[in-house]
């Protein structure tokens, strides 16, 4: 029996060689399509604009702004050191990421035990960027309460040298040394940058942070659902009536598929501006950042529309349609959701997204629209944008032979 069904499908595609070329050319548009999405673009690299203003110039404060340019650092953090009102003017431009400032005073403070603060200023369009910058001068800032406590005299010596020699500095290393042997089982270290992001690795929950990383698309599923059944009997009067109306004229059937694509855009990117406009006030986000936002949304409405039309070229009754159809808004708006979430969901909850692996590719996605180093227009869009094209055209061509087919009484 099944021998029977495949050799009667093979009959049929080889009737349509049109369908079986859109069913080959399918998977290899979805994989340009993913690589486009999840693979940043070539040459661009993600690092942290950082400024470093010391007010203070003590070896000590050269030693704090040294730990941000060392070799492991330096491929995360692109630090520049230039004045505050020059730091802050470019801030306000979204050129950096954050300002660090040690303020004057701040190694007399620290060295004869008084509260002693550093200064962190972040910029709210960068949400990446802010939440390395935090957990790193949280980790620094323990590291120097830390030191303080057990080195007191080699700190001091750190702050009367203005030019300290080899020796003085092999020294300070021997007398370190000899109080962590003779003190180990008290010494309690700081946690290292490495080892916090090991840590919540191996800590965190998959399948609860992609749940939370969806939730924003599974909200607008709902009232996606609450709409339908609210205008259930409405919905089939309309469908009826199109489908009556397309088995009529070439005409009728040409204003449907210019309507029924139209409806496809405008019911996935209207979603979409809600959710982008939400997460424009809360971050202040700037007009590169808006241009980016409107990419994602024509992005997220041509992927729509594609599956729509592709569709109705499918060997599907034409009532079925509509159904379809709901079901892959539905899903476009899950993804959305996902491409959203991470710019709009409070931090303690993007924390504990963060911690699944599923976060990775969300990350990706996201960090176009977090950092303006990002090019707006790449050639993976050209390659998206034609490919989606492509098979519009493909799927209305087959929409109109199933049509044709119909009407002649062979479907």
């Amino acid at each position: 029996m099944l021998k029977v069904l495949l050799k009667k499908d093979f009959r049929k595609l080889a009737k349509d060689p049109l369908s079986l070329l859109f069913l080959l050319a399918l998977p290899l548009v979805i994989t340009l399509i993913a690589r486009s999405v999840f693979s940043p673009s070539e040459g661009v690299k993600f690092v942290v604009p950082l400024a470093v203003v010391d007010q203070d110039q003590t070896p000590l404060s050269g030693f704090i702004t040294g730990t941000l340019t060392n070799e492991k650092m330096a491929s995360l953090f692109d630090v520049h050191s230039i004045p505050l009102k020059m730091a802050k003017q470019q801030l306000h431009d979204n050129e950096l990421a954050g300002i660090f400032v040690i303020p004057k005073g701040f190694t007399d403070q620290f060295v004869n035990q008084k509260p002693a603060s550093l200064e962190l200023t972040t910029n709210p369009s960068r949400q990446i960027s802010t939440g390395i910058l935090q957990s790193t001068f949280e980790i620094l800032t323990d590291m120097l309460d830390g030191i303080r406590e057990l080195f007191p005299e080699q700190i001091k010596v750190l702050s009367e040298a203005n030019n300290l020699d080899m020796e003085a500095v092999f020294q300070l290393g021997r007398s370190a040394m000899d109080k962590i042997l003779k003190e180990k089982d008290l010494l309690k270290f700081p946690v290292t940058f490495e080892e916090e992001k090991s840590k919540k690795k191996e800590t965190g929950s998959s399948t609860n942070g992609i749940i939370l990383a969806f939730l924003p698309g599974i909200a607008f599923m709902s009232i996606l659902f609450v709409l339908s059944s609210v205008f259930k009997r409405q919905g089939e009067e309309l469908e009826n009536g199109m489908i009556n109306r397309i088995l009529v004229s070439p005409a009728t059937l040409n204003q449907l598929l210019s309507a029924t694509l139209i409806y496809s855009l405008l019911m996935v990117f209207l979603i979409q501006v809600v959710l982008w406009l939400v997460s424009i006030p809360l971050f202040h986000l700037q007009l590169f950042h808006i241009l980016l936002l409107f990419k994602g949304m024509v992005y997220m409405s041509l992927l729509a529309t594609l599956l729509n039309a592709a569709l109705f070229s499918l060997p599907i009754k034409l009532s079925s349609i509509e159904a379809f159809s709901s079901i892959v808004i539905i899903l476009v708006c899950l993804l959305s959701g996902l491409l959203v979430s991470p710019l709009i969901m409070p931090g303690g909850l993007r924390s504990m997204v963060s911690k699944s692996p599923f976060y990775t590719p969300v990350e990706v996605l996201t960090r176009s629209f977090t950092n303006k180093s990002y090019p707006l227009l790449t050639s993976n869009d050209a390659i998206f944008t034609g490919s989606v094209l492509l098979l519009l055209f493909l799927s209305l061509l087959m929409f109109r032979s199933k049509i044709n087919r119909h009407r002649a009484g062979k479907v």
